[in-house]
């Protein structure tokens, strides 16, 4: 009940920047719950996530940005500086975030937005925006070896498949903890 509120409410703070069925958000930032949060409450909304490597290089991040041409990024503090520089190179975003719990690099930011803030300023989302199984939830960049990233689509579907596919490899139980 608690991560569903949570995504709720993660769902309620994009939209309150216009983020609609189909808009892209871009994340750059280590894993942590934090993360869950955006991504669920995105893919309520029928958003698309748009995860960012944490090794990339400012040049890269741009790239990233210019490619799915997202209206947030969403950034994490320790890779604020990376993605300041980014956004320089790509500057057609329209809203900025900052996500951790020491948010003290953001005075040096003004563009930048609290995500903490203006999580805990949100509602609960409720609305039916018609989100489907065959709806975009993800898109991925491929590493680029051979060439620039390539973005990868993945669906609801294909998450839900992913989870009953581990599930029944390894004979999970709802007792189970992971």
């Amino acid at each position: 009940q608690q991560f569903k509120e949570r995504t709720q409410k993660a769902a309620t703070l994009f939209n309150s920047m216009g983020v609609m069925k189909g808009d892209r958000v871009c994340l750059f930032s280590p894993n942590s719950p934090i993360c869950l949060y955006i991504w669920f409450g995105l893919a309520r909304l029928g958003a698309i996530c748009v995860p960012i490597n944490t090794a990339y290089k400012p040049e890269e991040v741009a790239y990233i940005l210019n490619d799915s041409q997202p209206k947030v990024l969403v950034s994490h503090s320790s890779l604020i500086g990376t993605a300041e520089v980014a956004r320089q190179i790509y500057p057609d975003i329209n809203h900025f975030v900052v996500i951790d719990q020491n948010e003290n690099k953001i005075d040096s930011y003004p563009n930048w937005a609290s995500f903490h803030e203006l999580f805990n300023k949100s509602e609960i989302f409720s609305a039916n925006t018609g989100v489907t199984y065959e709806n975009p939830s993800m898109l991925v960049y491929t590493s680029g070896t051979t060439g620039k990233p390539k973005g990868v689509i993945l669906t609801h579907q294909m998450y839900v498949a992913a989870g009953q596919g581990f599930a029944t490899w390894t004979n999970a139980t709802t007792k189970d903890i992971f």
